[in-house]
C-alpha cells in the first residue's frame, strides 16, 4: 500500500515535459493565426452565451465542433501521437465529440438562460478554458510560444466545451455531449500535473464543477 501511494502522475507519462511543450510550441508556430485569435473568439463565445438567440448559439456550437475535429487532426493525430501511442485511442471519441456538437448546432438551440447556478458555472468554465488556462505558461515559467490555447489544444478545448454545453444543451443532448470532454478533462488535468504544471488542478476542478451542475439534472 505504501508503494502504491508513492506513485506520482509523472510516473505514468511516456514523455518528458520538455518534449511535450516543444510539441506545443511547434504547433503554435504552424498555426499561429489561430493562437492569436483564440482569446478573441473566446470572448465572442461568451457573448453568444450571454445573449438569447438560436442563430448565435448554433454558430457557437458549430465553431466548437469544428475545433474538436481540427484539434484531432492537427495535434492529436499529426503531433501528439508521435510521443504518446495511447493517444490513438482518443482519436475516435474526439471525432465523435466534434460530430455531436455539429449535429447539436443544427438542432433548435436554447432560447432561455439556464438556472442561475448552472449558468454561472458554465460561464466560469468558458472563461477558464478560453482566457485563463492559456496563461498557465506564466505559472510554469514557460515562454509565451508554449501557451496552449483552446482552438489548438485539447485541454482548454475540453473545459470550454463543458461550459458551452452546460449553457445550451438540454435533455439527451446534454447527456451525450458531456462525457467525452469530462473524461478528457480528467486525463488532461492528470497529465498536466505529471508535467509539473499546477494548471492541471484547474482542469480537475473544472470537471468537478461540471459534474456538480449536471448530476442534479439526471434525477
Amino acid at each position: 500500500m505504501e508503494t502504491l501511494f508513492s506513485y506520482h502522475p509523472r510516473d505514468l507519462l511516456l514523455f518528458s515535459p520538455r518534449v511535450y511543450w516543444t510539441l506545443v510550441a511547434g504547433n503554435n508556430e504552424v498555426y499561429w493565426p489561430l493562437a492569436l485569435l483564440a482569446p478573441v473568439v473566446g470572448l465572442w463565445l461568451m457573448w453568444t452565451l450571454a445573449k438569447l438567440g438560436q442563430a448565435r448559439q448554433r454558430t457557437g456550437l458549430a465553431v466548437l465542433g469544428a475545433a474538436w475535429l481540427f484539434v484531432t487532426w492537427s495535434f492529436l493525430w499529426a503531433e501528439y501521437r508521435s510521443i504518446n501511442w495511447a493517444i490513438t485511442w482518443a482519436i475516435g471519441p474526439f471525432v465523435l465529440q466534434g460530430c455531436l456538437l455539429l449535429v447539436l448546432a443544427g438542432t433548435a438551440g436554447s432560447t432561455s438562460i439556464p438556472a442561475r447556478h448552472r449558468y454561472l458555472i458554465a460561464m466560469m468554465l468558458v472563461a477558464w478554458g478560453t482566457l485563463i488556462h492559456p496563461l498557465g505558461f506564466l505559472l510554469d515559467d514557460r515562454p509565451l510560444g508554449e501557451a496552449d490555447s483552446w482552438l489548438l489544444f485539447p485541454d482548454p478545448l475540453s473545459i470550454t466545451t463543458l461550459g458551452v454545453v452546460l449553457a445550451i444543451a438540454r435533455g439527451r443532448w446534454l447527456a451525450l455531449s458531456l462525457p467525452i470532454p469530462l473524461l478528457w478533462s480528467l486525463v488532461g488535468g492528470t497529465t498536466l500535473l505529471g508535467l509539473g504544471s499546477p494548471i492541471g488542478w484547474g482542469m480537475l476542478a473544472g470537471a468537478g464543477l461540471a459534474l456538480a451542475a449536471w448530476l442534479p439534472l439526471t434525477r
